[in-house]
């Protein structure tokens, strides 16, 4: 095998390497995104629970004010 060879071999087992990173990092990503969505999902469902709650309680002020 030559030089030439080798440095063929080298550059795409290096290329090849360089792809699977990238895949991984793509991967990587799309978890996140899917688990940020999830996440934002959530805090909305607990954000409405709490408004609604905070509204019962002021009614419940009012009425005992009154």
């Amino acid at each position: 095998m030559t030089e030439k060879d080798e440095s063929v071999i080298f550059d795409e087992k290096y290329l090849i390497s360089l792809e699977n990173k990238m895949l991984n990092k793509r991967t990587e990503a799309d978890l996140l995104k899917e688990l940020q969505k999830r996440a934002e999902s959530e805090f909305k469902k607990i954000q409405t629970e709490y408004i609604k709650a905070d509204k019962v309680i002021k009614q419940n002020a009012i009425i005992q004010t009154d």
